[in-house]
């Protein structure tokens, strides 16, 4: 479950790194990047399974996690690109209320010139 966010994450500063010097990514393995981005980036995420470590452990110094439940959807939005999400926060678990400010696009593109995949969050608002 922690592999799709750490993957994203990774992405999510790509645009920002350099590549070790000498390395350049081949096209077909930044293609394959987004292949796997669009399989594992989809679906149902929650903050419970991090609350319930916390009061088996003890809580953090700054108090329990709030508990919330996030989903990400690949949608077909052609205009934008061809690896396009729609995702969103809901606060107090899966049927709790859209988080204002959390209903965002995320475009994967991948920079040629950088040789890195990035994934852009957008605002829906």
């Amino acid at each position: 479950m922690l592999k799709p966010l750490i993957f994203v994450v990774a992405l999510a500063f790509a645009g920002t790194a350099h590549a070790a010097p000498g390395f350049a990514p081949y096209r077909q393995e930044l293609n394959d990047i987004l292949t796997d981005l669009a399989a594992w980036l989809p679906g149902n995420w929650d903050s419970y399974p991090q609350i319930a470590l916390g009061r088996t452990l003890g809580p953090p110094a700054e108090g329990e996690h709030e508990l919330w439940h996030r989903v990400i959807a690949r949608i077909d939005a052609p205009q934008l690109g061809p690896y396009v999400f729609y995702g969103e926060l809901h606060g107090e678990g899966r049927d709790g209320p859209i988080t204002d400010g959390q209903q965002v696009l995320y475009i994967a593109t991948i920079d040629d010139k950088g040789g890195v995949v990035n994934l852009k969050e957008f605002s829906c608002l």
